[in-house]
């Protein structure tokens, strides 16, 4: 197996993985089997949580685009994943908790941000040669 599927193919799983624990969770917190609604609404968590979204959604977007950057790929491409996986998360963990409609809206904007982030070969060809 090449270098380049094989990064194609750990970078997919991380992927599948951080969709499966968002629909893992979205399945608990609407089954009631996350503790829903036991957290006031608090404005710190609001906060954190928009900040962390507007700082990593456009930071995971641009991050591998960058020439320079692009002998870290591999790192790059794991990182940017994981930067959209935190507020996605989060997002939705504190939606459940707090029963806030703006965490869930955090939570969709990273989550379509993730789907142009997605990890196809297509895409991890034209990032490594332009």
């Amino acid at each position: 197996m090449s270098k380049a599927r094989r990064l194609n193919l750990r970078l997919n799983l991380l992927s599948w993985a951080v969709v499966s624990a968002s629909v893992v969770l979205l399945i608990l917190g609407e089954l009631n089997w996350l503790p829903n609604g036991i957290l006031p609404p608090s404005y710190a968590l609001q906060i954190t949580e928009c900040l962390l979204m507007l700082l990593c959604v456009p930071l995971a977007l641009r991050l591998t685009t960058l020439k320079s950057l692009r002998r870290h790929y591999p790192t790059l491409a794991t990182l940017r994943i994981i930067m959209l996986a935190m507020p996605l998360l989060l997002g939705l963990a504190l939606y459940f908790l707090m029963m806030d409609t703006s965490m869930l809206y955090c939570s969709l904007i990273a989550a379509l941000a993730f789907l142009y982030i997605w990890p196809t070969r297509r895409r991890m060809l034209y990032e490594l040669h332009g």
